[in-house]
């Protein structure tokens, strides 16, 4: 099982000066990416309109998440890690003690079963799945399947979606991860 971003902190406290030279050198990597994607966006400006829309849908694709993701987790964990005062004072615990609030929240969030989140239309109930017509898209047989044991949807129909009960509402009702939180654990 992979250790939380608070795991992390709990473990390594005094590493502060460790995990500020980590976040350069992710931002360094980031601007090398950046300026690679500028480069060939640029070498396309004279391009038609789908040449334009291939070849930025393609260096979406290719550009790497992992350096974007790393340094959100980087900044996380520095700002959860115990910075003291003059007076000594412990600076992160309002940072902290936001964080495990959030991290309930979001724990009662996926608690929420999607089954109560709304009236399914074509329902079949069996020991551990739903069946039912898919909400987020209009059918008459029923491709939407909910997964009791752990709490999870997919359809296997036109829109090939697929969560726990965050995803769901995030689709169903169009909105982003913080609103959908939210609706759910108000």
């Amino acid at each position: 099982m992979k250790p939380s971003t608070l795991d992390i902190v709990d473990a390594f406290k005094e590493e502060i000066p460790i995990v500020k030279q980590e976040i350069l050198k992710n931002k360094a990597e980031i601007r090398k990416i950046e300026a690679w994607a500028d480069k060939h966006l640029q070498q396309i400006e004279t391009a038609d309109e789908f040449t334009k829309w291939f070849w930025a849908k393609a260096l979406e694709i290719l550009t790497p998440n992992e350096p974007y993701e790393r340094l959100n987790r980087l900044q996380m964990m520095l700002r959860l890690m115990p910075k003291q005062d003059k007076k000594g004072n412990s600076k992160a615990v309002k940072a902290r003690e936001a964080y495990i609030d959030r991290l309930g929240r979001i724990e009662a969030a996926k608690g929420v079963y999607i089954a109560s989140l709304y009236p399914f239309e074509k329902v079949k109930r069996g020991a551990h799945r739903w069946t039912a017509c898919c909400p987020i898209h209009k059918e008459r047989t029923p491709s939407f399947v909910i997964y009791l044991d752990n709490n999870t949807w997919h359809c296997f129909g036109a829109c090939g979606e697929g969560g726990d009960s965050i995803a769901f509402i995030m689709k169903l009702r169009g909105c982003d991860f913080n609103e959908a939180l939210d609706i759910l654990s108000p």
